[in-house]
């Protein structure tokens, strides 16, 4: 049976459910809002909570909840991610309104032309290395993208938080995420708080989408958010995530295709299943016959110009590492299949990144308080 295919709908996405916070706050969006959120907005509620799962999608919760469930219950409406449906070019879209063809952080493992290193963004190292990728911050010194949080803090008319498990005030455990946000909910100054949490995406892509540890740890998630529902007052929930998971299987381009390999010039980037290729000028027709006798039942292979021409990555103006960024070709998962240039040590059961409903689609759960 053939899988679903869906490209985001940049009218209708996460970028969009962040410009209907930013809007409700004073400040200017710099795309659409959703009608339906910013609605249930104009109600004034003292709290907005953003609760982002990682990894977290539509189907996911429909795969490993009862329809009773509490999440279930409220999923008001399903929407879709940017792409590529991953965590750095999703929540960085959550957290600053601008698609990922605006903010340039398109993956976990990007080319940057000043450096011209692949660098793994979140780890600021050269991809495949311990080595450091420059003596500061890449991301965010050369991949700029101004939070919500901070915006909403310096025009200085309401109150906005951060709650990470990452940075100088992580919290310790999913337990302290949701007691930090019961406080701040309790204060009285209006304000948004902004809560992500690294789960299940970590536990899915080491068990796969439905292992009973994925269930349970979801379970655990329904649960947190039923008793926050009870505790608080006053308060607007939305529960997203920034994109799903796919079951899937790992190419090994360097063991298992060894001459196409040849083709292609240095590493592969951004992700497993929108994978950014560079190929010399002389090798790009034999790469391409290549490309489609091997991988073209699971890939969608575009070229740089086609991506560009198809705002695949969203409108907006483009950062200028983007086309850099890019490559000359870009394949596009649309399979159950995800590449690799070496094998990893640690299997990865299930992954996202390309254009099956699995991996797009998220929630959008509202609870009113």
């Amino acid at each position: 049976m053939a899988k679903e295919i869906i490209y985001p709908n940049y009218e209708a996405c996460i970028t969009n459910t962040a410009c209907s916070v930013m809007r409700h706050f004073g400040l200017q969006p710099p795309h659409k809002t959703l009608p339906f959120l910013d609605k249930i907005l104009q109600k004034e509620y003292k709290n907005v909570v953003m609760l982002v799962f990682d990894g977290l999608g539509a189907e996911i919760i429909k795969q490993n909840l009862p329809a009773d469930s509490f999440l279930a219950h409220h999923m008001q409406h399903i929407i879709t991610s940017v792409f590529p449906p991953t965590t750095t070019a999703a929540t960085t879209s959550l957290r600053s309104g601008l698609n990922p063809c605006e903010h340039g952080r398109i993956g976990y493992h990007v080319y940057i032309s000043e450096l011209k290193k692949i660098v793994t963004l979140f780890k600021n190292k050269i991809k495949d290395t311990d080595e450091i990728a420059a003596p500061y911050d890449v991301m965010t010194t050369l991949l700029p993208a101004e939070d919500i949080t901070a915006k909403i803090n310096k025009a200085g008319l309401y109150k906005a938080y951060n709650i990470f498990p990452f940075g100088e005030d992580a919290f310790e455990n999913m337990e302290d995420m949701f007691k930090r946000i019961r406080n701040l909910c309790r204060t009285n100054d209006k304000k948004y708080i902004y809560a992500y949490h690294e789960q299940p995406d970590e536990l899915m892509h080491l068990k796969g989408t439905n292992a009973p540890e994925v269930q349970k740890m979801i379970s655990q998630i329904n649960t947190y958010v039923e008793k926050l529902a009870s505790d608080v007052q006053d308060t607007l929930i939305i529960v997203t995530a920034d994109h799903g998971h796919l079951n899937n299987r790992e190419i090994a381009l360097d063991e298992e295709y060894p001459d196409f390999c040849r083709l292609i010039e240095g590493n592969i980037s951004i992700e497993g299943r929108a994978c950014s290729f560079r190929v010399r000028p002389e090798n790009r027709a034999e790469f391409v016959r290549r490309f489609q006798q091997l991988f073209g039942k699971d890939f969608i292979l575009l070229t740089k110009e086609e991506v560009l021409e198809k705002h695949l990555f969203g409108d907006g103006i483009p950062h200028p590492n983007l086309e850099a960024a890019l490559g000359e070709f870009l394949a596009v998962g649309i399979g159950e299949r995800f590449f690799e240039m070496h094998r990893r040590k640690v299997p990865m059961l299930s992954h996202h990144a390309g254009l099956l409903k699995d991996e797009i689609l998220v929630p959008l759960i509202i609870v009113e308080k």
